[in-house]
């Protein structure tokens, strides 16, 4: 029972790693979309960005 208890928190502490990554990942999305919103960066300028960089 306790390697059934102690894989059930495995995985909850992967999901929970999951969560925090996606929610870096969103935050940091839309700080670039109110960079650019305010004019501070490009569109094309962050790493979000698929578009390639103007070089």
């Amino acid at each position: 029972m306790s390697r059934l208890l102690e894989r059930a928190l495995m995985i909850e502490l992967e999901l929970l790693e999951s969560i925090d990554l996606k929610i870096e990942e969103l935050l940091r999305q839309r700080l670039l979309e109110d960079k650019v919103k305010s004019g501070d960066e490009k569109p094309t300028g962050g790493m979000m960005s698929l578009e390639p960089p103007d070089w």
